[in-house]
């Protein structure tokens, strides 16, 4: 047998073991708010937690984890949480996404670059939402299809932009700040993609799929298969939104200081 076709054969073989074996990353935070249940994920374990208030869905994660009510039960109670990265309450809530109750404003995912949270709605007004680090002063940030069309979202730090999941195409589509459209790739995975979360550290983004509970998948950015993993625990939560911890670069701290220093003066 010829030894080049012998070793790519078993390089492709263990890749592939290497690939069915792996336990997945490190600190994968979810929502699950139908279950009164926030998560993290890390290689195997899970731990998870009670929510301070209901169903909260849309998570930012950046040296604690901030999560809001979905607005899919307007004056229900539901609100979000401030957390620590072990899932300890700091005693603070956070209202609805939007204070307004209609189907105008849903969001089941969200995302955060350290200085503002990010939302997809997946309500009738579409687009990419920004708000501040507390979930308030909501704005569009751009507008994107409409009820249902899509809603996952995650932030890349390599290049300040944004992946968006669709939730009935199943593509994953990448915009800059602005809304231009960049790339895209389709995962195969068909519709209801879940949890979309940039993994900053390793450039993996990774999914789960609504009709395959407990499995996820982490691809590069070309929309190469690269990683996958099962949980039975997390199979037994209706996990939409998903997030890993986001350390903002020194050149975004700086920025975000000049920032506070001009209030600073101002206000005197």
């Amino acid at each position: 047998m010829n030894k080049r076709v012998l070793t790519i054969g078993l390089a492709s073989f263990l890749c592939s073991m290497a690939l069915a074996q792996s336990q997945g990353p490190m600190g994968y935070y979810m929502t699950a708010g139908n279950s009164l249940t926030d998560l993290r994920y890390d290689s195997g374990s899970v731990l998870t937690w009670n929510t301070s208030g209901g169903q909260d869905y849309p998570i930012a994660v950046s040296g604690d984890v901030r999560t809001a009510a979905s607005g899919q039960f307007f004056n229900s109670g539901d609100h979000g949480g401030l957390y620590d990265l072990n899932g300890n309450w700091l005693g603070v809530d956070y209202k609805d996404i939007v204070d307004n109750g209609n189907l105008d404003y849903l969001g089941y995912d969200g995302t955060t670059d350290g200085i503002h949270n990010y939302w997809m709605n997946y309500g009738n007004l579409g687009g990419v939402w920004v708000t501040n680090r507390d979930w308030t002063n909501p704005q569009m940030l751009f507008p994107l299809g409409g009820f249902g069309d899509r809603l996952g979202i995650t932030y890349d730090q390599k290049n300040n932009s944004l992946w968006v999941s669709g939730w009935s195409s199943g593509n994953i589509e990448q915009y800059s700040m602005s809304g231009s459209f960049m790339s895209s790739f389709n995962p195969g995975l068909g519709g209801s993609i879940t949890c979309l979360a940039m993994d900053q550290t390793t450039g993996l983004i990774w999914m789960g799929q609504q009709g395959n509970g407990g499995t996820f998948y982490g691809f590069d950015r070309n929309g190469n298969l690269m990683d996958s993993f099962s949980s039975a625990t997390v199979g037994q939560h209706n996990t939409l939104g998903g997030e890993f911890n986001i350390v903002p670069e020194p050149a975004t701290w700086v920025a975000l200081g000049a920032g506070l220093f001009a209030l600073r003066r101002k206000k005197r």
